[in-house]
């Protein structure tokens, strides 16, 4: 398991702002397929949200370490390298929420279901890669059902909408009209959030106005040009931006045609930010960014923090498990249990040779013979790990 190895980032090393510093998906994308085609890189899985970049690799045999041109990708923010057993922990802890931003959020599992899904596709995986996502998924599942953890209704794009209503809330507006920029996954949840609440008014904004009509129908709002809401063609008390743009596309000459009318909040859940930072200057113009945002959800983190420490423990199973099956198959471990299967099979071959049995009582029988090889097999190789497979860090 050496040859396993992340690069990556997080907002736990920088501020959400600057992940898209890193590089867009597609260029990350252009780099490992350049790599492995020169032989370096045996397999990836490229993990990428609106604040985190994580690059889950399988190297080459004979390869020293990760390719310069990842290391330079990774070089402009703060970020980790961990390898082995240690790259493995981390995305256990990945994949069951612990290290969102938001911990707790319901959103992380199914993007990293994803992202194994579009390596798979591409057939830039490895057995070593789909078996240890797969380790992951079901340690993050297990969580969810004990524990909770991972099940809320919260996400980034929860923590925007409440940190929005707040700041509407304090200048008194009632039923406000809001405008939603974008129409993925972010958008509808921050859609769905928005709904929960009090009432208001929502209008969707995508450049593929299908997709704005998509999520005008399903949440009863309105579509509009988004030229026509750059241009401050309607008045709205909020904006709330989830768009995959590299430069921002609300700059401060915008934000002031925006405000002209009235004060607006305008929410930027985007990464690369949507909002330039600038816009502040603007009178009439507030602003909440990721990196405030991650401010806000650190200061509400007690509650979640406490299943997190309840999680802690099946986690850990859950990598000792990982880690004792990559070990059984170095110790080519794996036959012990079909060599029980076979030998309670050719007994059971022998006894219907013997003994004159119903169709009813041979199933019986042989149910009874595997069950008790399983057992026996399990006991087998238990006994094998503990004494030879310790886990070491």
């Amino acid at each position: 398991m050496k040859n396993l190895h992340l690069i990556g980032t997080s907002h736990r090393f920088t501020p959400p702002s600057r992940i898209g510093e890193v590089g867009s998906p597609e260029e990350l994308l252009q780099v490992l397929i350049q790599e492995k085609a020169q032989g370096w890189i045996k397999g990836f899985v490229l993990l990428c949200t609106c604040n985190r970049r994580e690059i889950y690799l399988e190297l080459e045999q004979g390869t020293p370490h990760i390719p310069a041109s990842l290391l330079q990708a990774f070089s402009k923010v703060p970020g980790q390298q961990l390898q082995g057993i240690q790259a493995a922990r981390h995305l256990f802890r990945v994949a069951s929420s612990i290290e969102s931003m938001v911990v707790g959020e319901n959103q992380i599992s199914g993007q990293v279901r994803l992202a194994v899904q579009t390596s798979r596709e591409r057939k830039d995986i490895t057995p070593l890669l789909e078996e240890v996502f797969q380790a992951a998924l079901r340690t993050a599942k297990e969580i969810r059902r004990k524990t909770g953890l991972g099940t809320q209704a919260v996400s980034v794009a929860s923590v925007g909408v409440t940190a929005t209503r707040n700041l509407l809330n304090k200048q008194g507006i009632k039923n406000p009209r809001i405008a939603i920029v974008g129409a993925g996954i972010m958008a509808k949840k921050a859609a769905d959030a928005f709904l929960r609440g009090s009432p208001c008014e929502l209008f969707f904004v995508n450049r593929t106005a299908a997709k704005a009509q998509d999520l005008a129908d399903d949440h009863g709002g309105t579509t509009l040009s988004l030229t026509d809401v750059l241009k401050g063609r309607h008045s709205f008390d909020a904006i709330l931006t989830a768009v995959s743009a590299t430069e921002p596309i609300i700059d401060p000459t915008c934000a002031k045609v925006l405000s002209q009318q009235h004060p607006i909040v305008l929410t930027d859940l985007g990464s690369p930010p949507n909002i330039a930072k600038s816009c502040t200057q603007i009178e009439g113009i507030t602003l909440l960014d990721m990196d405030q945002l991650r401010e806000i959800s650190d200061a509400n983190l007690e509650e979640r923090q406490a299943l997190a420490e309840e999680a802690t423990p099946i986690l850990e199973r859950g990598i000792t498990r990982f880690i004792h099956r990559q070990k059984a198959k170095a110790f080519g471990l794996d036959h012990i249990r079909q060599e029980h299967l076979r030998l309670a099979k050719e007994e059971i071959e022998r006894i219907f040779q013997l003994e004159e049995l119903s169709e009813v009582h041979k199933s019986h029988l042989e149910d009874a013979f595997l069950r008790m090889a399983k057992a026996h097999a399990h006991l087998h190789l238990k006994d094998l790990k503990t004494r030879l497979l310790p886990v070491t860090a």
